[in-house]
């Protein structure tokens, strides 16, 4: 069976994986092989929006994507504008014209405040001095719809929005400034010079913000990698755990699955391990196997550790993540049929 995760895992806390999951698309859209993306209304930011939408689908090689400039020509010769689109009638004589079989058109909003802040302080002098900074706040919303160009179909239809802010910065100035107030009537510490920040990077907030929801849509007509933290059982009485983690951090599965079945045949075989540790070998030897790809081999390994400990509620949550990951590559296998 196809690898469900991607070759790399990367540890962090102990017993933890961080491993990269292949997730199914929202919409299976299988039968279109060739999309076009038509450019969103809605201004400069629109234009972000509609160029990384267009990068991204580019790379990730899943559809033929037909160059935006021959659309907008053949939308000119038509007379359409983006907001025409979606008129299924329009679509349908825009898609008489490509080859492309569904059409991806929209629009977006987007708003920008800044707010200005000062703190004041006092010199040895007593002369006042400043510290000026600015937070910014940016709301992107971002409305997709997928149309079938032979039909006027409409096929997805999806908002998203994202709220991006450097408030974090600002808050940890405000809780400097308020800090550094009370320092200065308790210690007679004294603010000599002016200070002034610099302005909010709004390029930065845009691009974040666009990321967000373009990745957003895009988890929605074809399947994404997610970071997903998996959680090993360890116990020192069963040093193979251990090293069964270590080969899930390196992301070799198979050494790990090795691992782990020794340490069941070993740990069945030593009178001092008991059920409250066996449970844990059979656990970590399913949890191997559901995210090496093969998950139909993780559930009996996960009824037995059931048996070990029964109303384990670690056990019970990991029988409902494996069914999911079963029912996700079926999906998979669905969306990947071409």
């Amino acid at each position: 069976m196809r690898a469900l995760v991607l070759f790399l895992a990367v540890g962090c806390a102990a017993g933890r994986v961080n491993v990269p999951v292949l997730r199914p698309a929202e919409i299976n859209l299988v039968s279109y092989k060739t999309l076009g993306i038509s450019s969103l209304s809605g201004g400069p930011m629109a234009q972000l929006v509609t160029a990384t939408l267009e990068e991204q689908l580019v790379r990730s090689q899943r559809f033929t994507i037909v160059d935006r400039q021959r659309i907008e020509s053949v939308m000119g010769e038509l007379q359409l504008a983006s907001t025409d689109i979606a008129d299924p009638h329009n679509s349908v004589k825009l898609g008489g014209l490509l080859t492309a079989g569904a059409l991806i058109t929209g629009d977006v909003q987007s708003r920008y405040v800044e707010t200005p802040h000062e703190d004041k302080g006092f010199s040895k002098g007593g002369v006042p001095h400043f510290h000026r900074w600015t937070s910014a706040e940016l709301t992107l919303e971002a409305n997709f719809r997928l149309t079938d160009v032979s039909t006027g179909a409409l096929l997805v239809a999806r908002r998203y929005s994202a709220l991006k802010s450097n408030d974090s910065n600002g808050l940890t100035q405000v809780a400097a400034g308020l800090l550094g107030a009370v320092l200065s009537s308790a210690t007679g510490q004294t603010m000599e010079n002016d200070a002034i920040d610099p302005p909010p990077d709004r390029a930065r907030l845009e691009r974040e913000a666009v990321a967000e929801v373009v990745s957003k849509f895009a988890a929605a007509i074809q399947p994404t990698s997610e970071m997903r933290e998996v959680q090993f059982e360890l116990d020192d009485a069963v040093p193979q755990l251990q090293a069964g983690l270590g080969w899930a951090q390196h992301g070799d599965w198979r050494k790990a699955q090795a691992t782990f079945n020794t340490a069941i045949q070993d740990s069945e075989k030593n009178a001092r391990i008991g059920a409250g540790t066996l449970w844990k070998v059979y656990f970590d030897t399913a949890v191997s196997y559901e995210y090496g790809g093969e998950p139909d081999k993780a559930l009996p390994l996960l009824e037995k550790a059931y048996s070990l400990a029964p109303g384990n509620r670690r056990v019970l949550d990991e029988m409902e993540s494996v069914k999911r990951m079963q029912g996700e590559l079926r999906q998979l296998a669905e969306q990947n049929a071409r």
